[in-house]
C-alpha cells in the first residue's frame, strides 16, 4: 500500500472503500490541507473543521477524479475554496474567534521574511497556472525531490527542474507586484521552511474515521460547509465550460461579433461586485491614504485628506483633516471611539454605529472600513444583483486599470422614501486587485423625508469624489497599530450628541 501513488490510492478507495488507502492519503497530505486552511482563517479549530471537510469532499469525489490529477494541487484548490466558503458564511464568527490566535501569533518571533510572505502566500500560489502551482506545492510545500515532482507531473527530472525554476520566478514576480521584493532563492527557502504547519496529532485519525464514510457522522456545520464548497466547485466548472465554448466559437468563426463585444465589455457587473465584496472580506489587513473633493451648489469645498488602517478581527483607525480641523474613528479591540475637533471624543456602541456617525464629519471617508469590517456593502449588494447599473468605459486611476460601474439611484432611493432626481453613484474597481480605487456621488436634487432637529435634508447640487491611493494589503499588523493617541486636552464625553 505504501508504494502506491496518490491516484492509485484514490482509485483503490473509490473501488473498494478501503479505509487503509484513504488513511494513507490523509497522512500524506493532512499538513498541506491544514496549513492552507490555517493561513486563511487564522484559527486552529476552524482549520481542523475545514481540513475535515476537504477530505470528505475527496472521499465523495474520488470516483470522478481523472487519472492524471496531481492530488496536492487538487487538495490545495479545494482547501482554498472551502476556506473561502467558510469565511463568506461565517465572517462575523471568524472575526471574534480569530482574536485569541492572532494575539498569540503576533508575539511569536517568526523570521521577518516569513511575516511578509505568509499573508500573501496562498493567493499568490493560486494566481499561478495549474502546472506551475503544482510544481511549487510538490517541491517546496510537500518537500518532494525533483524526480518525484517529475513523476507527479508526467515529466522527466530535468523538465521538472525547469518547470520549478520558471514557477519560482513567476511566484517571485507576483510577490514583487504586491510590494514584497525578494530573491527567488530567499522566497522558496522561507516557503519550504515555514509553509507546512504540523496538524494536531489526533486530526488525521479523526478525519479518516469521518471522511471515509463520506461525512455520514460529520457535524451539521461541517456538512453545511461541504455543501457550500461543492456548489462553488460546480459553478467553477460551469464557468470553465462557458469559457471553453466561447473559445471554440471564436476558433470556428461562429457568432464572432457577439463574442468580441462581450470580451470588450469584460465581466458582468454582478461578478465584479461579488468579487470586490469577497476580496475585502478575505483581507487580513488593509491601509491607504486618500482625498475627498466635494462641491455643493456650485461651490467647491476644501479638500479632505484621510488615512485608513484596518485589521482582523475588528481593528480599525481612520483619521481625516479638512482646513486644519481633524477627526478620527478607531478601535483597538477595547471599544469603538469617535473624535471631533471640539475637545471631546465619544465611545460608540459598535463599529457600525461609529463609522456611520463618522461618515458626515469625515466628508464620506468611511465606505472601505465599512466593507472590510461588515463583510458587505449595501451598494455593492445592489450591483451584485445587476439592477439599474451600467458599465462605463474602463479608466486608470493612479496607474491602476479599473472597471467603471455606474448606477442611477433615483428609483432605488424613491422606494426608500427619498425624493430624488439625478442621483448617480460610480465606482472605479481595479481589474487585477478587485479593490475600490475611486468612487463618485452626484446629486442634482435630493430631499429626504428623514428629519434631524425638526428639518428635512435638502440638497440641490452636490458631488463628491473619493480617491484611494497607496493601498497596501496583507501586511502584518498588531493591536498597537490601531491605538489612537488622544490629545491630553481632549476629554471623553459621557454621551454622543
Amino acid at each position: 500500500m505504501q508504494m502506491m501513488d496518490d491516484m492509485e490510492l484514490v482509485q483503490e478507495y473509490a473501488k473498494s472503500s478501503s479505509e487503509q488507502a484513504f488513511a494513507t492519503l490523509v497522512s500524506r497530505h493532512i499538513n498541506l490541507v491544514y496549513s492552507v486552511a490555517l493561513r486563511q482563517v487564522g484559527n486552529t479549530h476552524q482549520a481542523q473543521e475545514i481540513a475535515q471537510a476537504v477530505f470528505i469532499i475527496l472521499a465523495r469525489k474520488a470516483g470522478n477524479l481523472r487519472k492524471g490529477t496531481v492530488l496536492p494541487g487538487w487538495l490545495f484548490q479545494t482547501a482554498r475554496l472551502t476556506a473561502g466558503n467558510f469565511l463568506r458564511g461565517e465572517i462575523r464568527r471568524v472575526q471574534r474567534e480569530q482574536e485569541a490566535y492572532m494575539q498569540a501569533t503576533m508575539q511569536e518571533t517568526e523570521p521577518e521574511i516569513w511575516k511578509q510572505i505568509a499573508p500573501l502566500l496562498d493567493s499568490a500560489i493560486a494566481d499561478l497556472g495549474e502546472k506551475d502551482r503544482n510544481a511549487i506545492l510538490l517541491r517546496f510545500v510537500e518537500g518532494k525531490d525533483l524526480k518525484e515532482v517529475g513523476v507527479a507531473l508526467g515529466a522527466s527530472e530535468d523538465a521538472a527542474k525547469m518547470r520549478v525554476n520558471r514557477a519560482v520566478e513567476k511566484l517571485r514576480k507576483i510577490f514583487a507586484k504586491r510590494g514584497v521584493v525578494l530573491a527567488g532563492s530567499v522566497l522558496v527557502t522561507a516557503v519550504a521552511a515555514n509553509s507546512a504547519q504540523a496538524a494536531p496529532a489526533e486530526l488525521a485519525a479523526s478525519i479518516t474515521a469521518v471522511a471515509a464514510l463520506k461525512g455520514a457522522a460529520a457535524t451539521t456545520s461541517t456538512l453545511a460547509l461541504i455543501k457550500g464548497t461543492l456548489k462553488v466547485m460546480a459553478w467553477t466548472k460551469v464557468k470553465i465550460a462557458v469559457g471553453v465554448g466561447a473559445a471554440v466559437l471564436l476558433a470556428t468563426g461562429g457568432i464572432t461579433v457577439g463574442l468580441v463585444k462581450a470580451s470588450q465589455n469584460g465581466p458582468p457587473v454582478a461578478e465584479i461586485a461579488r468579487k470586490t465584496q469577497e476580496k475585502y472580506a478575505s483581507l487580513a489587513s488593509y491601509r491607504d491614504t486618500g482625498t475627498i473633493q466635494a462641491g455643493v451648489n456650485g461651490q467647491t469645498m476644501p479638500t479632505t485628506t484621510f488615512n485608513t488602517k484596518l485589521g482582523r478581527p475588528g481593528y480599525y483607525r481612520l483619521e481625516w483633516e479638512q482646513s486644519g480641523k481633524t477627526g478620527a474613528v478607531w478601535s483597538a479591540g477595547e471599544g469603538d471611539y469617535l473624535l471631533f475637533s471640539d475637545k471631546k471624543y465619544y465611545q460608540m456602541r459598535d463599529s457600525k454605529t461609529a463609522l456611520s456617525a463618522a461618515t458626515g464629519v469625515s466628508s464620506g471617508a468611511t465606505p472601505v472600513p465599512q466593507i472590510f469590517l461588515n463583510g458587505k456593502s449595501d451598494f455593492l449588494t445592489i450591483l451584485a444583483k445587476g439592477k439599474e447599473v451600467a458599465r462605463k468605459k474602463d479608466e486608470a486611476i493612479g496607474g491602476v486599470d479599473c472597471y467603471v460601474i455606474s448606477c442611477d439611484m433615483d428609483a432605488l432611493l424613491g422606494k426608500a422614501g427619498v425624493n430624488a432626481s439625478g442621483i448617480n453613484y460610480t465606482l472605479w474597481i481595479g481589474k487585477a486587485d478587485s479593490l475600490i480605487h475611486q468612487q463618485r456621488q452626484n446629486m442634482k436634487d435630493f430631499q429626504s423625508n428623514a428629519r434631524t432637529g425638526g428639518a428635512g435634508v435638502s440638497v440641490k447640487d452636490y458631488s463628491s469624489t473619493v480617491t484611494y491611493a497607496n493601498i497596501v494589503t496583507g501586511e502584518p499588523v498588531t493591536k498597537s497599530d490601531f491605538i489612537y493617541n488622544v490629545p491630553a486636552d481632549v476629554k471623553l464625553s459621557a454621551s454622543f450628541p
